[in-house]
């Protein structure tokens, strides 16, 4: 069941609700508009506010006669951070999401992910539990849409999440990404989990996905090419900015916007 709470700043007549899950967790998610629902899906360490109100995108569809829903995934934003490391899997996050698009009865329905969110968009796009409309996937490479890379990068990454505080962490790059996961309220074991898990198991069937699906990437990130090619009618775009970056460029909202309107064309 969904409760409404107070409104955001950022986003003017935007809500945030939250609902509890299958697990007991609340949920945390914010929505505006009104029309065909889109659910926006954020990257691993962000939330619904970083990658979708920040970027401009959560206003901008609400603008042009969509509902906008962003959901924080769990252990991310004002949703709940269970402590089991197990709680932290691909399939934890789509269940999540699943389940809040059947709760706010919204198929059929846009999806929009970027990095985890592209991956999670993408399982559910490919399992037709739900029907879904039109799909983009962003910032997301073909690596990572099988399993995440583990490297010796990755490891320094995951030991940063762990360390006790930001404090400990001599290396200025890890403890400047742990002092950014923590401002945008995400749980750094949570993140750490996530890591551990989706370098284990993620791997999506994108040759199943029969709806149209738009890939973006940014210039300087995996190109778009790596996923398209193995979704049937898959479109590409490219924009400015590399993995961090992108969703800011001023062609990221454009190239979306666009794609899911040519569902009304």
């Amino acid at each position: 069941r969904a409760r409404k709470g107070a409104s955001i700043s950022v986003s003017s007549q935007a809500s945030v609700e939250t609902l509890l899950n299958r697990d007991q967790l609340s949920l945390s998610f914010i929505q505006k508009g009104r029309g065909e629902p889109v659910v926006l899906l954020h990257a691993l360490m962000a939330n619904a506010q970083v990658n979708w109100v920040e970027t401009g995108l959560f206003d901008n569809l609400a603008v042009n006669g969509f509902r906008v829903i962003a959901p924080d995934f769990r252990g991310h934003g004002g949703s709940d951070r269970p402590p089991q490391e197990g709680a932290y899997t691909a399939r934890a996050f789509v269940e999540d999401t699943l389940e809040l698009i059947q709760k706010l009865d919204l198929g059929p329905c846009h999806l929009v992910g970027y990095s985890l969110g592209a991956l999670v968009a993408a399982h559910l796009a490919a399992e037709g539990t739900i029907p879904v409309r039109r799909v983009v996937i962003a910032g997301l490479g073909a690596e990572a849409a099988k399993r995440l890379p583990q490297s010796p990068e990755t490891d320094a990454v995951v030991e940063a999440m762990l360390a006790e505080d930001a404090a400990a962490i001599t290396d200025p790059m890890l403890q400047a990404t742990r002092l950014q996961v923590e401002q945008w309220r995400a749980d750094p074991r949570a993140v750490a989990a996530a890591y551990r898990s989706l370098q284990k198991e993620n791997e999506v069937d994108l040759g199943a996905i029969r709806m149209p699906v738009l890939v973006v990437n940014g210039s300087e990130d995996a190109p778009p090419s790596e996923i398209a090619e193995q979704i049937p009618g898959a479109g590409t775009a490219t924009v400015e900015g590399n993995h961090m970056t992108a969703p800011f460029a001023p062609g990221f909202a454009k190239e979306i916007l666009g794609f899911l309107k040519e569902e009304r064309t």
